[in-house]
């Protein structure tokens, strides 16, 4: 499950690895699918996080603390005011496994929202 979820954040992030060798270059090194650091690494976490905050079209910001990652949506309420609304919370027994799980369940969530935007 670790792989697919690395292998979502990695398609989310620009990265597409060709059907027939599972292997892209990323800074002149060589990543096989399976070596996504996803997961465990924050020097490859951070720019997914990023990227969410700044690049999508709609605002969002990523809330981390302690053991706990919440990812919350620009609305705004019935007077017009900006306001933020939760869209993804995840609890966990380390900041970078509840961050990570926030990420996946978020990309899953926009890619599906994505799709069907472009459905209709």
């Amino acid at each position: 499950m670790i792989m697919q979820n690395n292998k979502l954040i990695a398609e989310f992030m620009g990265i597409v690895y060709p059907k027939l060798n599972n292997v892209i270059v990323i800074d002149n090194v060589v990543i096989k699918e399976n070596e996504l650091q996803y997961d465990t690494s924050w020097g490859w976490l951070m720019p997914v996080v990023e990227k969410i905050e700044e690049e999508l079209e709609e605002e969002f910001r990523v809330v981390i603390l302690e053991h706990e990652c919440s990812i919350h949506q620009k609305t705004e309420d019935q007077k017009l005011q900006t306001a933020f609304q939760c869209v993804v919370e995840r609890f966990a027994t380390s900041k970078i496994e509840a961050t990570y799980d926030a990420v996946v369940e978020f990309i899953k969530q926009y890619n599906d929202a994505t799709s069907n935007n472009t459905e209709h």
